[in-house]
This record gives C-alpha cells, structure tokens and sequence, in this order.
C-alpha cells in the first residue's frame, strides 16, 4: 500500500468503531507493529498520525485503561513513539484522570 497523508475525518453520526478509514489505518497499524523483522517506523508514524482523532475520541469517551490503550496502539510504549507522539498521549491520559476525578 503506498504510503498516504490523511486525517480522520468524522460525521456527525459516525464514531470510531464504524469508520471505515480509522478501522483500515488500525489494521495496518497492528500488522506493521507485529513484524518481527524491518518495520517501517516511517508508516508507522504516518498511521499514528492518521489515527490520533479516533485514538483521543476512544480515550476521551470510553475512557480506557492504559494498558487497553497500549495494546490497541503498541508504538506508544516505545521509544521512537514517545518522541513523536508522548505530548500528545500524556495530555489525553491526563485530560481522562482529571475528568474522572471532577466526574466523582
């Protein structure tokens, strides 16, 4: 598959789940990650970045745990991904606890 630029892009009616180019990203995403060998950190990059408004819809909602959040987006945990992407993953965790916490 040749590499793409896109963003998420959500109707009104749509969530995540059922959103065909959110559902493709994350496939791809998975089965890149789940080389053993030559992963392409480059495309994982780009579908990390396709994938961010589903992954802060999905987190800000259902409010997952960290441990569902990194199964479902394993290039969190690592290194490379926490110096493209840690900003942006610590603040919707943080966002999360702290609106479960003015929630109670």
């Amino acid at each position: 598959m040749k590499p793409t630029s896109k963003s998420l892009h959500l109707e009104a009616d749509e969530t995540v789940e059922n959103n065909a180019d959110y559902l493709e990203a994350l496939s791809e995403l998975k089965q890149e990650c789940d080389k053993k060998r030559k992963k392409n950190h480059a495309r994982i990059k780009e579908l990390m970045d396709e994938t961010f408004i589903g992954r802060r819809t999905w987190i800000l909602n259902d409010r997952p745990l960290v441990t569902e959040v990194l199964d479902t987006f394993p290039p969190l945990s690592t290194t490379k991904a926490v110096s493209g992407f840690s900003h942006n993953f610590v603040f919707l965790m943080f966002f999360s606890i702290i609106s479960s916490v003015m929630s109670l």
